[in-house]
């Protein structure tokens, strides 16, 4: 039997499966990572957006008088410290500021769309009111996936 150099086609054959084997598993985590750095990306946006909303109804309600606040669910007035009335409510997926005779102000950036805000009020008497502010911020990856985040405010105002 005369020896040759070189494989077989049976050899040859069996390294390009484990070859094909590896490069999927490759392309497959490198895929996830991918995924999973993007939805990184997304909640971290979403998380800025929340912080930043929070910290403007904050600041507004800051500057209310705690006589003058009502609510209806998704929408809440009041007035601020200088007399003029004000509101903060949903629509079309934007959390949006009015103040008396001004054009309606949109706060939240484009990318986050709030699908649920609700106002909550309590008389505390002689004190003032508990205004609780609950809303849920949605985004998309690059990838289009769907992420959510859920915020939450809790704020006494002093009569």
């Amino acid at each position: 039997m005369k020896k040759t150099d070189g494989f077989t086609l049976i050899e040859l054959v069996v390294y390009l499966g484990l070859f094909a084997v590896v490069i999927s598993a490759g392309l497959t985590s490198a895929f996830v990572m991918l995924e999973a750095a993007g939805r990184g990306d997304a909640q971290i946006y979403l998380l800025n957006e929340g912080n930043f909303l929070l910290g403007k109804i904050n600041y507004l309600l800051n500057f209310s008088s705690g006589e003058a606040v009502s609510n209806q669910g998704k929408k809440l007035d009041f007035t601020l410290s200088g007399g003029s009335k004000a509101s903060l409510e949903i629509i079309n997926q934007d959390l949006v500021f009015t103040s008396q005779g001004g054009q309606p102000q949109p706060l939240n950036g484009s990318r986050a769309k709030l699908s649920a805000l609700e106002f909550r009020l309590k008389d505390l008497g002689l004190s003032g009111k508990s205004v609780a502010v609950d809303f849920t911020l949605e985004g998309r990856t690059d990838q289009g996936k769907i992420v959510s985040k859920t915020f939450s405010l809790s704020r006494t105002l002093f009569k």
